[in-house]
């Protein structure tokens, strides 16, 4: 279908789900979430007696007639890359592993959308909420050496739910809404509504949205209670009569949303359209606090399906709630039948699953977990299986209701096959403990084809913050491209060129086809990773003779077409001043093509020649991003030039180009070349190669010219050059895709419950020495362990800057206490914001020491305390290194 033909038929309502990321119980990843689903895979593990006393259970647990050794958790919650995001040790470790885990789901679904927030026209915001932070309970409040060591404020920032979608905005530049959800169970899906509102009402052009829940709790297994919510054997069976309980897990998921229109008319993918969304709370009509309401679940669903404007029996899946108790999913199907009614009679066309049936319930996660779930059914056109569904539940009624539950995985056909204008639809139910009711409508996405490309090579750019992680990306594109040989190369290229943060290790890799890209991607003696340097001169260089043949460079006039504006423009110019027709001479028709050859042979004609190829190259590379510091060439390189910046206009140049000229007589140019010795790269403007200015290596000629510009524009860019990739592409409708992201390079970022951390002193070491005056070396070796201890991290030097190495203003403070300690000096807090390095306020301190009296007592029972205890700190770090090297 056209782009106008779908915009038409749209109500203007519409958010598309344009990207996804998450983290569950036995699939890290999207992708083996999908592959499970499909496959009819439980996640939720049974522990064996084994694991359990690994995990620290004792026989207390392991013999508890009502302990159930299932866990639904998500492995590498202790690990997280605080360097990717500028955080240092110390505040990775205080911060609640919820937080952590969705600030990397953050990134690595805008990653799966295709979108840079730098580089984003207009602002995105941020819907989101999590679990209580069992972390803080269970790890930290254990831990009397850690509580003592950090400013409470700093503690509650890491673990206070508040934060968790402030942080997200503040680390990733999202200036949109940033809003935390909690109603319990419904707050992923909530979030989901919460964010379309904000859409449609233009408060921001794009949201992510969603949860996570870990608990920490459950890493052993849980216990049931007769009767109550959890299930007594670690299976989850919705809608079946041996349900009796749901089994609580950990988990993450984020959907990236923006208005359909936007997301249609910037080549987004789109997964999945939101019809329709509504939420609601139950009050206080019904059992209990935390008990469902036929009521406010009928209301929410009925009201989804109105906003949406469809029928209800043109929803063909719906993915419930599901928890699998006996109460609650008699009461869902009664809802469900309940709103259904209002627009049909049909019994048994739609198909109902749980995806708690696979991986339990994922608490504050759940909703969104479920939506995803959906989403890729759409997607991929397949409903997969809902687990453990023998026998229904004798309370629920499925013969008199729409519903069947789905217990294999089947094709997902539209409920009117006849009615080529029926879109797949599904509904998606989350129901939170207090009555907060929420449910989504869901289409599958309108199908737009790309355009043809126009050339033949693409230039695959990969970057990352080292370049292990660089390596990791090759292999990530390689095996993607091996799984996925059918997806467009050129929006493959597309997406990783507009799409991605750039950083400084850089990778290109010029192919044809995703066979040789995959050869050098795995090859890593091929098209090698580089560093950006800090500052890169890019030269044009114009050649004054060359001896042009028919047809040079024909690719480039055929497929590029700022090349060929500026070809024909200057050619034309020429020819209306009586010169001669470059066009006719370089591109003649067939019948006129041995003419031209002879003329050719004349140098007047190649100079008009060079001189119009050369002018065009020269806007087509600037058109591309490419600014030259200097156009290195002869008086026509300076006509050139003067046009790149706009100094003359196209016609002043051909004219004053055509009076030197009157009469190529040969003219004596003098060759202009200001750069000099000043190192950068050079463009060859005839043929498009590349070499070093300041050492003449010169880069491959391709067997055409646009694979030289492309391998040019690559070495550049990887040399830290900046590309104006989407013009490249202009003319075109190209298509974001779905790519592998960033390789997080995660590190073990932990504290214990109730055991003490390596390096944290006792009451009795942080006790008041005597002042003693120090020299300038042991006052730095003194700043230099505070630094480390407070800031995390295993090596620092004289002259690192306290900032730049993750300090901030609560690290600050405590440096400036314990130098006040130690040094028994008034030392305020500002000096560290002005002697930012370890030898600035060392100098500082000196000074201080030498001309001002101690503002504190000192406790004389302590005298050597410190320096005692910093002489055994610097002791083990000697053992500990010399372990390593040995």
């Amino acid at each position: 279908m056209k782009l106008d033909g779908i915009l038409q038929s749209m109500s203007g309502n519409e958010i598309a789900i344009i990207g996804m990321a998450g983290r569950f119980p036995g699939a890290p990843t999207i992708r083996e979430l999908w592959d499970r689903l499909c496959d009819g895979h439980e996640t939720i593990r049974h522990l064996s007696e084994e694991e359990l006393r690994e995990r620290g259970a004792g026989d207390d647990i392991i013999r508890h007639p009502h302990h159930v050794p299932a866990v639904a958790s998500i492995d590498g919650m202790k690990h997280f890359d605080a360097e990717f995001f500028g955080i240092n040790p110390h505040e990775a470790r205080l911060m609640d592993p919820q937080q952590r885990l969705f600030l990397e789901g953050a990134w690595e679904a805008l990653e799966d959308a295709g979108h840079v927030p730098d580089r984003f026209d207009g602002t995105i915001g941020v819907f989101a909420g999590s679990s209580l932070s069992t972390y803080l309970l269970k790890n930290i409040m254990s831990r009397p050496d850690i509580l003592q060591s950090f400013d409470p404020v700093q503690i509650e920032i890491g673990n206070a739910p508040d934060s968790l979608t402030t942080r997200t905005s503040y680390k990733l530049n999202l200036r949109g809404p940033s809003h935390i959800v909690q109603s319990a169970c419904s707050t992923s899906l909530v979030a989901v509504h919460a964010a379309c509102q904000s859409l449609l009402s233009y408060e921001c052009d794009m949201a992510l949205a969603g949860g996570v829940s870990i608990n920490l709790t459950h890493d052993t297994g849980y216990f049931y209670m007769e009767e109550g919510i959890v299930s007594p054997d670690g299976h989850c069976r919705p809608f079946d009569k041996d349900a009796n309980g749901t089994v609580f897990g950990s988990g993450m998921g984020i959907v990236v949303l923006r208005r359909l229109e936007d997301a249609l008319r910037s080549g987004d993918q789109i997964l999945a359209v939101v019809k329709g969304s509504a939420v609601n709370n139950d009050g206080s009509l019904k059992v209990g606090y935390t008990a469902p309401s036929i009521d406010g679940q009928a209301e929410v669903i009925a009201e989804a399906i109105a906003n949406a404007g469809i029928e209800a029996d043109s929803i063909t899946y719906v993915e419930a709630h599901g928890t699998g108790t006996s109460l609650g999913d008699p009461i869902e199907i009664a809802a469900l039948t309940r709103a259904f009614r209002l627009s049909t009679d049909k019994n048994a066309f739609c198909r109902i699953g749980s995806i708690k049936s696979n991986l339990g319930h994922l608490a504050h996660a759940a909703g969104v977990t479920g939506l995803i779930k959906t989403v890729l059914a759409l997607h991929h056109q397949k409903i997969p299986p809902s687990l453990h569904f023998r026998e229904p539940n004798p309370q629920i009624d499925f013969a008199n209701s729409p519903f069947v539950v789905n217990t294999r995985l089947v094709p997902w056909k539209s409920q009117h096959q006849e009615r080529q204008d029926q879109p797949r639809r599904a509904g998606i139910s989350s129901f939170g403990f207090g009555g907060t009711n929420a449910h989504v409508v869901l289409e599958e996405a309108p199908t737009l084809i790309a355009d043809q490309h126009k050339r033949k090579d693409h230039l695959l750019i990969l970057s990352a913050k080292s370049m292990d992680a660089l390596k990791n990306a090759s292999l990530r594109l390689a095996d993607y491209l091996q799984r996925n040989a059918a997806t467009n190369l050129t929006d493959i290229a597309y997406t990783l060129q507009v799409g991605r943060q750039v950083f400084r290790f850089r990778r290109v890799v010029l192919c044809r086809s995703a066979e040789e890209a995959c050869s050098v991607l795995k090859d890593p003696n091929r098209t090698l990773p580089t560093k950006t340097r800090q500052e890169t001169s890019v030269f044009f260089s114009m050649r004054s003779f060359v001896h042009p043949v028919v047809y040079y460079g024909h690719d480039l006039y055929e497929t590029e077409e700022m090349f060929r504006h500026s070809f024909d423009q200057m050619s034309g110019l020429l020819r209306k001043y009586k010169g001669s027709d470059a066009k006719s001479l370089l591109y003649p028709a067939a019948d006129k093509i041995s003419d031209a050859a002879r003329q050719l042979l004349l140098p007047a004609n190649q100079a008009v020649v060079s001189f119009v190829f050369q002018y065009a190259l020269a806007h087509l590379l600037t058109h591309w991003g490419l600014s030259p510091h200097t156009l290195i060439g002869d008086e026509a390189g300076r006509l050139v030039s003067a046009t790149l910046s706009g100094t003359l206009s196209p016609e002043e140049a051909a004219i004053q180009y055509l009076r030197k000229t009157s009469a190529s007589s040969t003219v004596n140019f003098v060759q202009q070349d200001s750069g000099k010795s000043e190192e950068g790269f050079v463009v060859d403007l005839w043929d498009g190669s590349l070499y070093e200015k300041h050492c003449g290596v010169s880069s491959e000629i391709h067997d055409s010219l646009v694979r030289n510009l492309l391998s040019t524009v690559g070495t550049l860019w990887s040399n830290g050059v900046s590309i104006a990739w989407d013009r490249l592409y202009e003319g075109e409708r190209r298509q974001r895709v779905s790519l592998p992201t960033y390789p997080f390079e995660r590190k073990k970022y932990w504290i214990e419950a109730n055991t003490p951390t390596h390096g944290e002193s006792s009451a009795k070491d942080r006790s008041i020495p005597e002042k003693v005056i120090y020299t300038r070396e042991e006052i730095e070796s003194i700043l230099t362990d505070i630094w480390k201890d407070k800031i995390g991290l295993e090596h620092v030097g004289l002259h690192d800057h306290f900032f730049e190495s993750g300090g901030d203003s609560f690290l600050a403070i405590q440096v400036v206490n314990e130098c006040r300690r130690i040094f028994q000096i008034d030392l305020p807090v500002v000096h560290v914001y002005e002697k930012r390095t370890i030898s600035e306020l060392a100098a500082y301190i000196e000074t201080l020491l030498v001309n001002e009296p101690s503002v504190l007592e000192p406790d004389r029972e302590n005298i050597l305390t410190e320096a005692g205890h910093v002489q055994r700190r610097k002791q083990l770090l000697l053992q500990q290194r010399s372990r390593g090297r040995r």
